[in-house]
């Protein structure tokens, strides 16, 4: 009995304290332990995602490896969040600085996703397309590259502009005919 008390003894002896929460080796253990478990469960909502994306036809690999990425980072960080604060750790002040910074980085994306968006629009559309000669706030040339985010113009002399997919839907479009007569 006196050999299983020492041990506990140890178990549950200061290591360190942080924000007035003392640190033991056995909540060392606990947090790893439960960090394992979010691994494994990681693992196992993957695989079982993976299955079901595989099986629901029209889903890109892109989309599919977004999701996939997404739900491992959010079992990871939930295993990590139950971990910590399961030892005590008050874990509201991180995730008021997580939500602030979401915000910033939601602002900060929004003009990606705004050209992200008109980029499929104008794909869906297909009004514009590679060769296409048209107009833009002062740019005439072909069309060279049509993506998502941008669209690459070859100007008449020969340079290249690259425009912001929003334009095109923004701002007045001129499109040539093979005649070279524009329509808008």
């Amino acid at each position: 009995m006196e050999f299983w008390r020492s041990v506990l003894d140890v178990l549950n002896a200061p290591i360190t304290e942080i924000g007035g929460k003392t640190l033991t080796p056995l909540a060392v253990i606990q947090i790893g332990v439960i960090i394992t478990l979010a691994l494994v469960m990681r693992r196992l909502v993957n695989r079982a995602l993976r299955e079901v994306l595989q099986r629901r036809p029209g889903v890109s690999g892109a989309i599919a490896g977004g999701v996939l990425r997404t739900t491992r980072w959010f079992v990871l960080l939930l295993g990590g969040y139950l971990a910590l604060t399961s030892v005590g750790f008050d874990l509201g002040v991180l995730l008021a600085l997580i939500g602030g910074l979401s915000v910033g980085i939601g602002f900060g994306l929004q003009q990606i996703a705004n050209n992200l968006v008109a980029g499929a629009i104008v794909l869906g559309e297909r009004q514009i397309q590679v060769g296409t000669e048209v107009e833009v706030r002062g740019f005439r040339g072909r069309v060279e590259r049509l993506a998502t985010r941008s669209v690459h113009l070859r100007l008449d002399d020969g340079q290249r502009v690259i425009l912001a997919s929003s334009m095109l839907l923004s701002d007045p479009v001129k499109i040539y005919d093979a005649l070279g007569s524009g329509r808008a």
